[in-house]
């Protein structure tokens, strides 16, 4: 599956920070979805997203921001289907873990691997994101309940007595005297045949088998409910109705969609409440999942894998090297110019001539020069190459004068009169000082436009000081390989930079003809924390901080944007801390801006753990914690003068759960709405924007509907907006308040301090 560079870019979600190693993990698991979701298209086969995979495809559009695996649910006839199957349809290299296959998997689900083991062979890399680790998807299995709770409490103690005797084989609790009674029984009971007792494994897997069969044995039409008997039922769940399962569509998760039931928002409020309400929690596996198989792998081979490491001669901070910057060639060329002049002043045997042509030449290389570094149309390079054009007319005077004339080719040449030339040089000296070595220039590195944001207080800063030339080199992000070259071509990165993108008011320069050795900018700005350490993507190595800090006096690293602010019990922040803290950028930077005090300690406590303790002093001086204040622009709602945006989002669950009444219930809405457009302008937009259901004609009839929608909200002077996939952070911006369904759009709106409301369509 095709993943774009932007969705493997570091990225900021609800507060919580998205390194590119997580992208990574996400991409590899989304490759396994997509060839579990082929085969089920081909073979007829429905799944579901489920659990943390279901509420973030919900949610969030894709994976809830601090999970990394992703889950789907069968239903018991489907799964049946899929595993008679899956073996000749999976790439030869996949594999699925299961209680009959993989040791230690003591688990009624399935778990399709991206590999049998884990792989560092360099084209499978290429082709895997530099990513060498084993990931998968989860498939859970739900099963059909009985009417009777009493039914199903039998069914439960027949399972959980079954799996007693499994369990206490394999981890040799039970005697051999109760191990023997315990088979006898369940022989007698089921009718089974059972491997010897010497090979517990075999008898473990096969009393697995049978509790599954119990599990299986409810028919489909004998059901009115269904449910995950392992753990959950068996734990008193009632499971969820099975006409919650009989429809899919399908929702936007990361850069492709999932399939949900249609009734997604019955079936989440149910299991979770108010789940559209963030409680950051994480409790399950080791987080990054892979974490575990790099520890083992290391341990196993009994070396560490390359990885960023402190040194502590990285703190020592080297003397900038400036001798080719345009200040001092400009020194230089001055001090000559004035050299020169002086020695044509004198009586020497060599002609003055040669002196004044070279005097010319030094000016134009000069002037060319300032114009390469300063840009053409830069007011500084302007008035500098003006006076420099009036030296070399001073110049070329003189030298005229100094040759014989054509007409009167044997008289001697006029005497030399160098004072227009001396005021020349002292006017450009006055006009050196002025425009190049007193000025200072402030250096922004962005990483991308959406990114330039987190840079734009400092920007404006430097362009409120007079004498400062603020310039701005957007970098691009290319991927590269496992070994650090490029996987992309010279074409597509210079593509990568996204220039058009960029506020065509913003003073650019291509980051191919900016030689920072020329500039020696004062101060230099950079956001991108990896120089080289990030797995897949780069960017150029001569902007790397390391390369950087020979060439300024000043290295400020500022962050793509704010987090939440979190604490030492948040342990999924501070994990992924150690991929953008513990970084070069920061460890090189002579200034770390970051949002707060609080944010500053993290910064500290994860940097000082990094290095040792006796570095704390020097993180903490070099961190900057920002204490002005967080400008949250709202919406003046008291304001009658001015009127506001509203964003009006129609679900597809609406479209299910209000079938009867949705027509109806959004027309009166709408109603509403123009009828107050002397205090509001209302948009109406769909989620998803583009409806996917697995029935042509439900689909079909669903869409009229929408299509309905559309034309009675034009009719009433509303607008029907497009909702991009993925892009929701660029549409809350123009809206002051969200109305509508439970959407990503909603943590947009709610982040920013913007008014939200959830419609209930039960309401008239």
């Amino acid at each position: 599956m095709d993943h774009s560079i932007d969705f493997f870019k570091d990225e900021i979600r609800n507060g919580f920070y998205i390194p590119t190693a997580l992208k990574v993990f996400w991409a590899a698991s989304l490759d396994v979805l997509k060839v579990i979701d082929d085969i089920c298209q081909k073979h007829d086969i429905t799944y579901f997203a489920d659990w943390g995979t279901f509420l973030g495809a919900v949610r969030h559009g894709g994976f809830v921001p601090w999970d990394d695996d992703l889950d789907i649910c069968m239903l018991r006839d489907d799964y049946i289907k899929f595993r008679a199957v899956a073996d000749s349809e999976l790439p030869d290299h996949f594999c699925i873990h299961d209680y009959e296959r993989q040791e230690d998997h003591w688990l009624f689900l399935s778990r399709v691997v991206n590999n049998k083991h884990i792989c560092f062979d360099e084209k499978y890399l290429r082709d895997h994101y530099n990513f060498p680790w084993l990931t998968g998807v989860d498939i859970f299995v739900k099963d059909y309940l009985y009417h009777d709770p009493t039914d199903e409490k039998k069914r439960s103690d027949e399972i959980l007595r079954i799996l007693a005797v499994a369990d206490g084989i394999t981890d040799g609790n039970l005697d051999r005297q109760t191990i023997t009674s315990s088979l006898d029984s369940l022989k007698k009971k089921y009718g089974i045949t059972l491997p010897s007792l010497a090979d517990k494994r075999s008898v473990s897997v096969a009393l697995y088998s049978l509790a599954e069969s119990i599990m299986a044995r409810v028919p489909a039409q004998d059901a009115e409910m269904v449910g995950q008997i392992f753990p959950w039922v068996l734990k008193g769940s009632q499971g969820e109705p099975k006409a919650y399962y009989e429809k899919i569509v399908r929702l936007p998760f990361e850069d492709t969609t999932i399939p949900v039931p249609a009734y997604y928002n019955k079936v989440l409020a149910q299991r979770y409440g108010n789940y559209i309400e963030i409680h950051k929690v994480w409790s399950g596996h080791t987080y990054p999942a892979y974490e575990e198989q790099r520890k083992l792998f290391e341990k196993q081979a009994g070396q560490k894998l390359p990885r960023f490491s402190f040194i502590p001669d990285m703190l020592n901070r080297p003397v900038s090297d400036k001798s080719g910057s345009l200040k001092e060639l400009s020194k230089e060329c001055l001090a000559q110019l004035k050299a020169l002049n002086k020695k044509a002043d004198q009586e020497t045997q060599e002609d003055p001539r040669n002196i004044l042509s070279e005097m010319q030449q030094l000016s134009v290389d000069l002037g060319t020069l300032i114009e390469n570094v300063k840009g053409e149309d830069s007011p500084c390079a302007k008035e500098v190459v003006a006076i420099l054009e009036e030296l070399c007319e001073a110049i070329f005077a003189c030298y005229q004068k100094l040759s014989p004339s054509t007409e009167t080719p044997d008289s001697e040449p006029a005497s030399l009169d160098l004072t227009t030339l001396s005021k020349s040089l002292e006017k450009l000296e006055l006009s050196l000082e002025k425009n190049i070595f007193s000025r200072t220039e402030a250096l922004f590195l962005p990483t991308s436009p959406s990114r330039w944001e987190s840079m734009k207080r400092a920007y404006q800063s430097a362009c409120e000081d007079d004498s400062c030339d603020p310039v701005v080199v957007p970098l691009p992000l290319f991927t590269k390989d496992f070994f650090g070259s490029p996987m992309m071509s010279d074409e597509e990165i210079i593509k990568a930079t996204n220039l058009d993108d960029y506020d065509k008011d913003l003073p650019i320069r291509s980051w191919t003809d900016y030689d920072i050795s020329l500039h020696c900018p004062e101060t230099v700005y950079i956001q991108s924390p990896y120089d080289g350490t990030n797995p897949l993507l780069s960017v150029p190595g001569s902007y790397y901080a390391e390369n950087i800090r020979f060439f300024t006096d000043h290295l400020v690293y500022i962050p793509i944007g704010a987090t939440a602010e979190f604490g030492p019990e948040d342990t999924t922040d501070q994990t992924v801390m150690d991929y953008y803290v513990t970084a070069p950028g920061i460890i090189y930077a002579d200034e770390v801006q970051v949002q707060s005090e609080n944010i500053k300690e993290q910064y500290v406590n994860k940097l000082t753990a990094f290095a040792s303790e006796n570095t704390r002093d020097h993180w903490i001086k070099k961190i900057k914690a920002d204490t002005a204040p967080t400008v949250i622009t709202k919406p003046d709602i008291t304001n009658s003068n001015c009127k506001k945006r509203l964003l009006y989002c129609i679900g597809l669950y609406d479209m299910f759960e209000s079938e009867a009444t949705i027509l109806e219930s959004a027309k009166n809405r709408l109603d509403t709405l123009s009828g107050a457009d002397d205090k509001l302008i209302a948009s109406l937009c769909f989620y998803p924007q583009e409806f996917e259901i697995s029935e042509t004609a439900l689909l079909s009839k669903i869409n009229d509907t929408k299509a309905e929608l559309i034309s009675y909200a034009k009719e009433r002077g509303i607008e029907t907006i497009p909702l991009p996939v993925n892009a929701y952070s660029d549409l809350q911006a123009d809206f002051d308040a969200y109305y509508g369904c439970n959407s990503p759009l909603v943590h947009e709106f709610a982040m920013r301090q913007k008014p939200v409301m959830i419609t209930n369509y039960s309401i008239s």
